[in-house]
């Protein structure tokens, strides 16, 4: 299974996909982007004034660094 690789969308649905693609990878895995792909998008959607905080939940983050790297820019 290659990291780049594009399946079929019902792969994506059964559990021994997922199983088989964390058990394969090493280190970190980010779905769509990484933080350094996605910073300069968020700093244009939502600034970053100073004193002005914002919230975001990251759902089904798995094993990406992406929130990590958000808080150490100061994104909650």
């Amino acid at each position: 299974m290659e990291g780049s690789q594009v399946y079929d969308r019902a792969e994506y649905a059964k559990r021994d996909f997922w199983n088989d693609r964390f058990t394969e990878s090493q280190g970190y895995f980010d779905w769509y982007a990484g933080w350094k792909e996605l910073k300069s998008t968020f700093e244009q959607a939502f600034g970053k004034e100073e004193g002005k905080q914002w919230s975001f939940l990251m759902v089904g983050c798995g094993n990406s660094k992406l929130s990590e790297e958000m808080a150490k820019d100061g994104y909650e």
